[in-house]
């Protein structure tokens, strides 16, 4: 009895053992290897072996280079990406992975893939890919994932580039049918599609998108850099679009129709028809310490939302453009703005926001700073923020938000049509329009319900309201109760900005710039922006947007310098 139990377990432990045992097989061209090719040592592995790619370009004769055949191995180059390549001659896909519990792809450039259907540059289907530190280098697809599909995987992606290729959907990424999509430090560039020019992700997908650069993409019909549609809340975080395109369609940077959650990212100088830097519609979307900047688009410069749930917590969108609504635009929609900023943005109407029909909008301590509404005919509503509603269909309730310093030719401060406006705690002062008609604070129209409480009204010119208000009290109404800003431009600091603006008003009456309001720009008012040199305004010192604006700076200057 005793002999067969050791017998047993000198039988277990053999199996085991052999169970175990994982075998590294070489690939080399010059024969030092076990195989010259690639596919020869994935065909004599096992699941747990590893195949090591020495240096070299690597072809193939089928319908791919290397069809990994459903095993879990480990492909691996020696020497990183930069000397090792998979090359698909523009005949054939790169990588073929299907039912692959799990598999590791790392260090190789995979280039010139094409096929009529799906994953120019490499195929994962009911698999687990693990894929690190590659770059998929002009890689086609007809159809979707020209250099990459995922169907009903779950993958992760790290330390990535994807670049010049393109697709119908998904010029570098198509992920679909409940895929788990975690991507992290990748970069995307020049690559095209009719939807999702740097990813397109649909049907059930969740993950992650953490640390990545979206630029210099294009979809000929929404989502420069990314298009999203029946998301299960994926987080994108930490990540810059600069210079994406949807010329002819929606979101520039983003075009999003699921739910989402967006964090500490940056949108610079993105374009889109609408939604220069982001576009959103039937979805429900966080956005929080964000960065929108020098956005285009012909609706909604940084963002366009409509028929969406959007909170946005302490974002800033400064110096974007459209036709209507510079730094947003809004209908139709449920829109929640803590702790914002709207500086210099430009627009026809809505300098630095519009709120259309059919909508609930909630803005809490907000700034709207030198934001235009103006165009070449003369025409211009609502500087700060216009809401342009119907038949009542729009509520607004403004609390402790600042409107200065902002241009337009009708409601400078804030343009008001066919709606119901709550407004307490709010300063509204120093912002200016150049009819005489024409409200430099508020004007309120077509029997807009506008009621006051709390708020100063003051400095703006020609005069301060225009249209019926209801009074709750606690109001300051009129003139010379406030000073003009040191901070011209409000981009919150003093510096050599504001300087320039007052010398190019030297000895005019602008009272934009006359300072010590004593009627013409002289050299009293040069003093009083030289001594107050780099005083931050007063808006800006709360603790929370001192966080917030030190790191946009250092994203921006980052992309920038990346540029």
């Amino acid at each position: 009895m005793k002999s067969l139990i050791i017998s047993s377990v000198l039988s277990t432990f053999a199996i085991t053992t052999v169970a175990s045992a994982q075998t590294t097989y070489t690939v080399a061209l010059n024969g030092s290897g076990d195989f010259f090719t690639i596919q020869g040592a994935v065909d004599a592995a096992t699941d747990g072996d590893t195949v090591l790619v020495m240096p070299g370009t690597y072809y193939g004769l089928g319908d791919e280079v290397v069809d990994i055949n459903g095993k879990n191995i480990s492909l691996i180059s020696s020497a990183g990406h930069a000397f090792t390549f998979i090359d698909a001659e523009n005949s054939r896909r790169g990588i073929t992975c299907v039912n692959n519990n799990s598999v590791v792809i790392a260090g190789f450039t995979i280039r010139n893939g094409y096929v009529t259907n799906k994953g120019g540059g490499m195929l994962c289907q009911n698999s687990s890919p693990e894929i690190r530190h590659c770059d998929f280098y002009q890689n086609t697809s007809e159809d979707r994932g020209g250099a990459l599909e995922l169907h009903a995987s779950q993958s992760y992606i790290h330390d990535c580039s994807f670049s010049f290729s393109n697709a119908q959907r998904g010029g570098a990424i198509h992920a679909f049918n409940s895929s788990v999509l975690d991507i992290e430090d990748c970069v995307f560039s020049l690559n095209a599609a009719e939807l999702g020019g740097g990813i397109y992700t649909s049907g059930g997908i969740d993950g992650d998108v953490v640390n990545c650069e979206f630029q210099l993409n294009q979809a000929s019909a929404a989502g420069g850099g990314m298009y999203m549609v029946d998301t299960s809340d994926p987080s994108i975080s930490n990540c810059e679009f600069y210079y994406n395109m949807a010329p002819n369609g929606d979101g520039g940077g983003i075009c999003t129709l699921g739910d989402s959650a967006i964090e500490e990212c940056t949108f610079e100088s993105n374009f889109a028809y609408k939604g220069g830097g982001m576009y959103m519609a039937t979805s429900t979307t966080t956005i929080v310490l964000c960065e929108f900047f020098e956005n285009e688009a012909e609706w909604g410069g940084g963002l366009y939302c409509v028929s969406s749930n959007l909170s946005i917590e302490e974002s800033n969108f400064n110096e974007n453009s459209a036709r209507i609504g510079g730094g947003l635009y809004c209908s139709g929609a449920i829109l929640t703005l803590d702790s914002c900023d709207f500086n210099l943005n430009t627009s026809s109407n809505g300098g630095g926001a519009f709120v259309g029909s059919s909508c609930v909008v909630e803005i809490i301590n907000c700034n709207f700073i030198s934001n235009v509404a103006s165009n070449t005919n003369g025409f211009g509503h609502g500087g700060g923020l216009s809401v342009f509603s119907s038949n009542f269909s729009s509520s607004i309730l403004l609390t402790d938000t600042l409107f200065e310093n902002n241009l337009a030719f009708s409601g400078a401060g804030l343009f008001l049509y066919f709606c119901g406006v709550e407004i307490a705690n709010c300063t509204i002062i120093n912002n200016h329009v150049q009819l005489n008609n024409g409200a430099g604070g508020i004007r309120c129209d077509y029997s807009t319900t506008t009621e006051l409480a709390n708020t100063i009204v003051c400095d703006n010119t020609p005069n301060q309201i225009i249209g019926s208000i209801i009074d709750s009290g606690g109001n300051t109404i009129g003139t010379g109760c406030s000073e003009p800003s040191s901070d011209v431009d409000g981009d919150g600091d003093v510096d050599i900005s504001d300087l320039l603006a007052v010398i190019v008003k030297w000895g005019t009456d602008d009272p934009h710039v006359d300072l010590d309001a004593d009627g013409v720009v002289y050299v009293s008012d040069v003093l009083i922006v030289v001594s107050e040199w780099s005083h931050s305004k007063k808006n800006k010192t709360k603790e929370s947007k001192k966080k917030r604006d030190t790191k946009g700076t250092s994203k921006v200057e980052s992309s920038k310098r990346q540029k």
